[in-house]
């Protein structure tokens, strides 16, 4: 399945990663999903750990012929859905990364020398992938170097992020796909991968794009290693224009696939910003120092007046994760760093520095 773009042919694969803290989730969204994907036979599912050679193996074994306008047509794709990005690429590899990024734009050949086999050449035709891997924030940074957001593999990158933990109610109580779900998941999956041919596009849905593609990317998440990746904004979109219209089981993208693709971009480069700021390696006793010579400073600058709780977000934000910053306020205020203003709750919290350089009577209303 492809779409046609003047002389460039997208197909509706996509890199995903899942970033967040540990124990977030990622591994219990991914699981399910796996083992759907594996029962369906929709596609080939690709070994977790592997080389840039294991990959190429597994994409040549995976190739399959279909008749596409009574002609002959064959294809190799692979799926590929990991738990933690350290069991697939422990270390960022130059080879493995530019492979796929080749492959992402599922090129009409591959060929390979393959050494040791008297340099016999392999060619596979019109390969791709596809995948969805989890990581930890931090593994993430340590992986991906500075240097390498400029890199194509991480423009080609969706990555969506959540620090909100989910606490069962009961831990004990067994949660599964109802059998219903999963069975109509699985015919759907089988289904779509019977698709072959060009998918269509609505002059309504080619205008939205369009437009997107013009627009100057107004809306695109800030940050400087994203630079790469919001050049190549519209092409996500347009395959996420795609996957809408296929999960519809249609071959045709109209206008309310733009949309719903439209959201599901926009919600996840809305937090594309906090995952750097999680990435950040500062401990927590160095922020701690950094949070109380700033309040001591600010303390004084203000005639000891009580400092609002913005401003020790404000300070903090560039720092380290928004998520996170509660937590430090907390410790902060525990450990006699700082104390919270009597009668600011429940409203808009304010603080003081206590101690002899500081004031340990502050109301709302001012110094007493």
């Amino acid at each position: 399945m492809w779409t046609q773009f003047g002389k460039l042919r997208l197909h509706p694969n996509l890199f995903v990663f899942l970033v967040g803290p540990p124990g977030v989730g990622k591994t219990v969204a991914l699981n399910p999903m796996g083992e759907i994907l594996r029962k369906s036979g929709a596609v080939t599912i690709a070994p977790n750990d592997i080389t840039k050679q294991g990959l190429l193996d597994a994409l040549a074994k995976s190739t399959k012929g279909v008749m596409h306008n009574e002609r002959p047509f064959d294809y190799s794709f692979l799926a590929l859905h990991i738990a933690e990005l350290s069991n697939f690429m422990s270390k960022y590899d130059d080879a493995l990364a530019g492979l796929l990024t080749d492959l992402f734009d599922c090129p009409p050949v591959n060929e390979e020398q393959k050494r040791g086999q008297g340099d016999k050449s392999v060619v596979i035709n019109n390969p791709g992938i596809s995948f969805v891997i989890g990581t930890a924030t931090q593994n993430l940074g340590n992986t991906i170097a500075e240097e390498m957001w400029s890199s194509g593999f991480m423009a080609r990158v969706i990555m969506v992020y959540s620090a909100d933990k989910i606490i069962p109610l009961n831990m004990f109580e067994e949660v599964d796909v109802e059998e219903k779900v999963r069975d109509e998941l699985e015919c759907g999956l089988r289904r779509v991968g019977e698709f072959k041919g060009p998918l269509m596009w609505l002059p309504q849905a080619q205008a939205l794009l369009q437009a997107f593609r013009t627009s100057g990317d107004a809306d695109a998440p800030l940050h400087n290693r994203l630079t790469h990746y919001v050049t190549r904004r519209w092409m996500h979109l347009a395959k996420l224009c795609m996957v809408a219209a296929l999960s519809d089981e249609r071959m045709v993208v109209g206008p309310e696939d733009f949309h719903l693709a439209h959201s599901w971009l926009l919600s996840a480069e809305a937090d594309m910003p906090e995952i750097f700021k999680d990435m950040v390696s500062h401990a927590d006793g160095q922020i701690h120092e950094e949070l109380k010579n700033w309040m001591f400073n600010a303390h004084l600058r203000s005639n000891r007046k009580p400092i609002p709780a913005g401003l020790l977000y404000a300070f903090l934000a560039p720092k380290i994760a928004s998520h996170t910053i509660p937590n430090i306020i907390a410790v902060a205020e525990a450990a006699g760093y700082i104390s919270r203003v009597a009668g600011t709750e429940p409203g808009p919290n304010a603080y003081y520095v206590p101690g002899p350089h500081g004031n340990d009577r502050i109301t709302n209303r001012g110094v007493l």
